[in-house]
């Protein structure tokens, strides 16, 4: 199911009034999305939660606002102002750094994120006014476009998409500091997510007048939908019984070493890799 996170709840928070709405227990999401952020987040039920693994690292697409001259120590307008100043940036100016920004860079995790130090979370050290040392990241910006720009209140808005683990918050925060200054994000909006779009997603309103009219089923999306970039293998039933008790078998299709397929006997069943001439099973989904 594809959800359009409201702003000012956690993503945990959106499954825990999901479970009500839909009475199900089992249930997780990928990629998680700040209180501050909106828009796609996929949640997953019963064996597709076995769907998320694959999803770690898939890119992403978010709409983000910004103002120059604010910074607080979340990087986001949630956080305590630490610094404002008048600013001057024009708009030639920043499209051109913005294009800098395009490829890999290096970024550290800010405090205030879900990311563990020694097992703890560290917002949870940033709340306590701890600050620890983070190991950088190289992630990757495929695309920074610059959409508004408003010079006299010094606020701009900008589309990027980007690899998994990208913080837009810190993204800003470089590029203010590549035109010798400070900002603060003042909003992020995620519009793709693991190939799905905010037009294809449900709000939580939504989902509930669903459940009034007995129709939640429009809401719901087959599992194999993720996994439609892959290449289709059909099996046949003795195959299938072999692949379900995680028995290798062999095929004679052309696909490459370790590569990940579909797997089909009349439905979808799961996903296997090829090895050395065997298709090898990885998630079963379905063993009916």
């Amino acid at each position: 199911m594809l959800v359009n996170k409201p702003y000012g709840i956690t993503s945990f928070k959106v499954i825990s009034n999901l479970r009500k709405i839909l009475n199900i227990k089992k249930m997780g999401h990928t990629g998680t999305l700040d209180p501050i952020a909106t828009g796609v987040l996929p949640v997953f039920f019963g064996n597709a939660t076995k769907a998320i693994s694959f999803l770690q690292n898939t890119d992403k697409e978010y709409l983000a606002t910004l103002k120059f001259g604010v910074k607080t120590n979340t990087k986001d307008l949630t956080g305590k102002i630490l610094v404002e100043e008048k600013t001057n940036v024009k708009k030639d100016e920043l499209a051109k750094i913005l294009k800098s920004f395009i490829g890999e860079v290096e970024q550290t995790p800010p405090m205030f994120s879900a990311v563990k130090f020694n097992g703890v979370a560290l917002y949870k050290l940033a709340r306590k006014g701890e600050t620890v040392k983070r190991k950088k990241r190289i992630v990757k910006i495929h695309s920074l476009e610059l959409i508004e720009f408003n010079e006299k209140e010094q606020t701009a808005k900008f589309k990027v998409l980007c690899s998994s683990g990208t913080y837009v918050r810190s993204l800003i925060e470089d590029v203010a500091k590549k035109l010798g200054t400070v900002a603060v994000m003042t909003s992020l909006k995620r519009t793709m997510a693991c190939g799905f779009f905010l037009k294809e997603c449900f709000s939580l309103k939504e989902l509930e007048s669903l459940k009034e009219k007995n129709e939640l089923n429009l809401a719901f999306k087959p599992v194999e939908d993720i996994f439609l970039n892959l290449k289709r293998v059909n099996i046949s039933l003795k195959e299938k019984e072999k692949l379900l008790n995680g028995e290798k078998i062999k095929i004679e299709e052309k696909i490459k070493e370790n590569e990940l397929v579909r797997v089909y006997k009349e439905e979808f069943l799961g996903i296997a890799s090829f090895k050395e001439g065997f298709l090898c099973v990885n998630k079963i989904f379905n063993r009916v």
